[in-house]
């Protein structure tokens, strides 16, 4: 099959374009309205503008607004319903009264549209219409003609709250109220498989980053987001319900870090967070969410702040700006050290309060394969250098082979230029000599004649590889202090 195709793996020992990896957080759960697919918001502002306002049972205003409050960027949102969604509707009448001029309808599933109110007041042979959601003006026009033109009006206009279509009377409507009626998410059928399945709305096309359900725990979920951060090159952050105990944290982490060679290098995609953290409800109090959208942000404020995910959104860096708290089983908490050790040891990173901070004390991944993954940011870096190579190679695709090797070149000035920018901005560990020369670069980019025999470019097939040594995380610095007397020599 044409195209590009990118395979990644380990090696033991020395190895001989385009901006940092995305810092994006990829997130689904409950809203008060919206869309039900993939859909990018930049801002609080943006998502309130296309998912309402917070809702007791949601679960995607106050993880959203903590990754924004907390540093984020961006967001991929997919918002969840139930097997059988509906919509509130309302039909606008002609001056019969029996006959509809034009049909409302909600612009996505659930009671919220039973919100909109739509006033029409008609004045010889023109109208003018008022909607308003929740008692506040959304849209207004007047002067109308015909119904064709408020319909076309109303849908350039409010196209993420309403859809107007005609009905079967061509008269103008009459004065009258229409409040929409009907409608229902269906959020009492949504399952752990609901939730799993959403994550397939976020393609390969929306870049790499950090994938996360808050909010659902268990193994149908972490088995989930493990599948997808496996087959879109992303990292997913998971965590455990309010009642989960530090042990069985680690117990139930423990169940990911593989025991075949496969299955360590893919759990190497998934990093586990205890315990939950407290933030502000807006109300002047407070409220207990799971930590995901928390441990995202501090992944991307280092994915904005050096250009790439090879330095933890852990230790200082990760400060809470936002989160206030730390909570289990309904009560503060402070993470102590013998207990953050345990964690650490059982591949569960620890949320702490640090001289009245709240830090994030880990960058552990799952895997059981601690030489080649036990830092999340092994994975998120070499996540970042495929998703750039794949980008990259694409425009050597259905390019000329040519006895000249110029192709072969070509391939190998893009990688190289991909791994000198992460080499430069301190992704790859390359070794130096006292004068501060490369002696080893950190990396290898190989498109040479043993990888491409002319059996395989005659069925129009070019390999390349690349090898990098990824840089290291600092988790512990030990210091020794010894005391001498005043006679003895230091």
């Amino acid at each position: 099959m044409p195209g590009v195709v990118v395979n990644t793996g380990v090696r033991i020992g020395g190895a001989g374009a385009e901006q940092a990896p995305s810092s994006t957080l990829f997130i689904v759960g409950i809203a008060e309205r919206g869309r039900t697919d993939a859909f990018v918001v930049r801002s609080m502002a943006e998502f309130v503008a296309e998912y309402g306002d917070y809702t007791g049972d949601g679960k995607l205003y106050q993880h959203v607004q903590t990754f924004f409050e907390e540093g984020g960027i961006r967001a991929v949102v997919n918002r969840l319903v139930g097997t059988v969604p509906t919509t509130s509707t309302g039909n606008l009448l002609d001056a019969s009264g029996g006959d509809t001029a034009i049909t409302l309808t909600a612009a996505n599933p659930g009671s919220w549209g039973t919100g909109i109110t739509a006033e029409v007041v008609k004045a010889g042979s023109e109208f003018s219409i008022t909607i308003t959601l929740n008692g506040a003006q959304i849209f207004a026009g007047a002067g109308y003609e015909t119904s064709a033109a408020a319909i076309a009006d109303i849908n350039a206009a409010i196209p993420n709250i309403l859809v107007a279509t005609a009905g079967a009377s061509e008269d103008i409507p009459y004065s009258h109220d229409v409040t929409l009626t009907g409608g229902d998410a269906d959020t009492d059928t949504i399952v752990d498989a609901t939730v799993v399945t959403a994550l397939d709305d976020f393609s390969e096309e929306f870049g790499t980053g950090a994938v996360a359900a808050p909010g659902y725990y268990g193994s149908t979920i972490w088995d989930g987001l493990l599948a997808h951060a496996v087959a879109t090159r992303r990292v997913a952050f998971a965590s455990f319900s309010a009642a989960t105990s530090y042990t069985s944290a680690i117990t139930a982490a423990g169940n990911y870090g593989g025991s075949t060679a496969t299955d360590k290098t893919n759990a190497s995609h998934i990093a586990f967070f205890w315990p939950q953290v407290v933030v502000p409800d807006g109300l002047g109090s407070t409220r207990v969410i799971s930590p995901e959208s928390y441990a995202a942000a501090a992944r991307a404020r280092q994915v904005i702040g050096v250009g790439g995910p090879w330095k933890p959104g852990a230790g200082i860096a990760s400060a809470a700006r936002y989160v206030v708290g730390l909570s289990s089983n309904g009560a503060t908490t402070k993470v102590p050290k013998t207990i953050s050790n345990a964690l650490d040891e059982g591949k569960v990173n620890a949320i702490r309060v640090i001289d009245g901070q709240v830090r994030i004390y880990g960058a552990r991944s799952a895997s059981n394969d601690t030489g080649n993954w036990r830092y999340i940011t092994y994975r998120d870096t070499v996540n970042q250098i495929a998703s750039e190579s794949e980008k990259a190679l694409e425009e050597f695709v259905f390019s000329t082979i040519d006895s000249r090797k110029t192709l072969f070149g070509s391939i190998a000035s893009a990688l190289t230029t991909i791994m000198e920018n992460t080499k430069n901005k301190g992704g790859v560990y390359a070794m130096v000599d006292a004068f501060g020369n490369d002696i080893d670069r950190g990396y290898r980019v190989d498109v040479s004649d043993s990888l491409n025999p002319v059996t395989a470019l005659a069925e129009g097939k070019i390999s390349a590889s690349i090898g990098v040594r990824v840089s290291g995380v600092a988790d512990l610095i030990t210091l020794t202090i010894t005391k001498s007397s005043l006679t003895t020599a230091l």
